[in-house]
């Protein structure tokens, strides 16, 4: 009898999409995703409007 790992793809693709759908929840990651999406910014640009450090 063989027993092994047993792993649920479904389960792994939702944690990932969490994740994602987590990531875009904030208002701030939205609008810089919106802000890219027209041109290409330095990251100084992209953090400018916000209160924000660079770590």
């Amino acid at each position: 009898m063989y027993v092994g790992l047993s792993f649920n793809h479904m389960v792994e693709s939702n944690v990932a999409l969490d994740m994602v759908f987590g990531a875009l929840a904030d208002a701030t990651r939205r609008d810089i995703l919106k802000r890219v999406s027209k041109r290409g910014h330095t990251i100084s640009e992209l953090a400018k409007p916000y209160a924000m450090s660079f770590n």
